[in-house]
């Protein structure tokens, strides 16, 4: 278990640490590009070689004989590689796309209860929006709908869901977060492997070391460490914390560590389930400072009334349905404050039964069937 000091020549400590780690990723960052344009210059040079030495020789083909299904062939889907693909030409349909979501006729079940029916889903990119409701009327059940995409999200829509803290092993908090990072290893592991090919031995159409370097820019994989680094520090980790294996840590410090990962991967839309159990005000504080400088969407289901109120752009009640007819979702126009003050006058106007009245219910008829069996 971790407390939150700072120690004798911490902050210095730290800032020391930091500038070591921003000028070595300077100098990775000087290395590629000087690799990139001796690369480039050889190309150019083969390239000028060969359009000198007039027609193809015989039997070569004189153009693409492989066509559109083939070039597709040789790029790995995400499927194969195991992450979302957020940059280079697979990902091009993200960069004109509205990434706004608006999904009609959402019917979801948990079990054999009908928790809505033809429902309509609107999300507006970069808007934060609050799930509130009473426990067991669905909160959790819809964010893995949209996770799963058992509602139908658009497939372009990036999406994390985070619901509970990584599991613990060797690596430290700083490579954990870093390596949440799936498609910027796979890149770094593919120029290694580039480097060692001819440009000719590249078949056209496959991923080339030129987009290599582009996608690396596209997802800062020089300032990788620092911007990790950042996030853990906003969420109570020091120097030395940051740099010890997450094994140890208890399991709030590491829903904090999923909780970086998240923020560092930036997606499109961010799925947040209690994710203040565990943390101190401070945290609370910080990370609401984190959600509002996120620039995609979340949707957050939280007690937690104080982050509710420094996040949430939009509050969403989840009704329970009454058996017959299925549940849904308000939109309320209001603060959380007012939320629980008009949950508080539906108890007390017996609209809806208080939990003390719900338990004792439920302990009466568990009585009952015990009697009759």
């Amino acid at each position: 278990f971790f407390f939150r000091v700072l120690r004798v020549g911490g902050y210095m400590g730290y800032k020391k640490d930091r500038a070591a780690r921003e000028e070595k990723e300077a100098e990775k960052k000087a290395e590629r590009d000087a690799k990139k344009a001796a690369r480039e210059a050889k190309r150019v040079e083969k390239k000028a070689l060969k359009d000198g030495g007039g027609a193809n020789e015989p039997g070569e083909p004189s153009g693409s004989a492989s066509g559109a299904d083939d070039k597709q062939s040789l790029r790995p889907t995400a499927d194969e590689l195991g992450f979302f693909i957020r940059t280079g030409p697979d990902a091009n349909v993200r960069k004109h796309a509205n990434m706004d979501i608006h999904v009609s006729n959402v019917q979801l079940f948990a079990g054999s209860r009908e928790l809505l029916s033809s429902a309509e889903l609107r999300l507006v990119h970069g808007v934060k929006y609050g799930l509130v409701g009473r426990n067991g009327v669905g909160k959790s059940t819809l964010l893995r709908a949209i996770d799963e995409r058992i509602i139908d999200v658009p497939s372009f829509i990036h999406i994390i869901h985070v619901e509970q803290e990584i599991i613990g092993d060797d690596t430290t908090a700083l490579q954990s977060v870093v390596g949440a990072d799936k498609e910027r290893a796979w890149l770094l592991n593919k120029e290694k492997e580039l480097l060692e090919k001819d440009d000719d031995d590249i078949p056209e159409g496959a991923v080339n070391l030129n987009e290599v370097y582009e996608r690396l820019d596209e997802v800062d994989a020089d300032g990788a460490i620092a911007r990790a680094a950042a996030i853990l520090t906003g969420l109570g980790f020091d120097h030395e914390m940051q740099e010890t294996p997450t094994k140890a840590f208890s399991g709030g410090w590491r829903m904090r560590i999923a909780l970086a990962q998240a923020l560092f991967m930036e997606p499109d839309l961010l799925l947040l389930d209690e994710p203040t159990n565990h943390l101190d005000i401070e945290t609370i504080e910080s990370l609401a400072m984190a959600l509002n400088r996120f620039d995609g969407g979340v949707i957050l289901v939280s007690h937690d009334e104080r982050l509710i109120e420094l996040v949430a752009d939009e509050l969403w009640v989840v009704h329970k349905g009454d058996g017959v007819t299925a549940g849904h979702v308000e939109v309320f126009n209001g603060s959380f404050e007012e939320y629980r003050n008009r949950l508080r006058d539906d108890v007390r106007n017996g609209k809806i039964s208080s939990k003390k009245d719900s338990k004792s219910a439920g302990a009466k008829k568990e009585k009952k069937e015990k009697k009759e069996k």
